[in-house]
């Protein structure tokens, strides 16, 4: 299974799990309706998931237009505009849960391993175990650093570093 399948099974699963057969909100929606969308950061981040995203919206419909205004692994802060949307109303509405879902949760898991550090302190050999490379960090410090990814079973190709 490559990267790209898993990102389109995992998604297609999702959507399953969200909307079945279809969103009864989206269906009160003008089918002709198109209209124009932002995500936008409510707290600083690293952001992580814009694949995801884009393959949500690609499911859905393909004619929805993403323009990214960050890439994965840029820090973002509050209030930044992270993504412009535009496309059917009824497919954006009826993505919009789902995709949000991807962005936060990998974001918040880059985030997280992004600002932990010194949680993963291994005192036996005497080195720091992070959860991606931190230059800055380890310039700092006389001890070596080990670079590990963050898995969460069943997301092994969303989250692996």
């Amino acid at each position: 299974m490559t990267m790209d399948t898993s990102i389109a099974d995992s998604v297609r699963i999702a959507l399953q799990e969200d909307i079945g057969s279809g969103d009864i909100t989206a269906g009160l929606i003008d089918e002709a309706k198109v209209c124009n969308a932002t995500i936008i950061s409510r707290q600083s981040a690293i952001i992580c998931g814009a694949q995801w995203v884009e393959e949500v919206f690609h499911q859905l419909d393909q004619r929805i237009e993403l323009h990214w205004q960050v890439n994965d692994g840029d820090t973002v802060n509050a209030d930044q505009l992270i993504c412009e949307l535009n496309g059917p109303a009824r497919a954006l509405l009826a993505g919009e849960r789902t995709a949000l879902n991807f962005l936060q949760t990998l974001s918040g898991t880059a985030t997280r391993a992004g600002i932990m550090p010194m949680l993963y302190r291994v005192p036996a050999p005497r080195c720091w175990i992070l959860a991606r490379p931190f230059p800055d960090y380890a310039r700092h410090k006389s001890m070596p650093y080990v670079v590990v990814g963050v898995l969460t079973t069943g997301w092994g190709y969303m989250t692996r570093s």
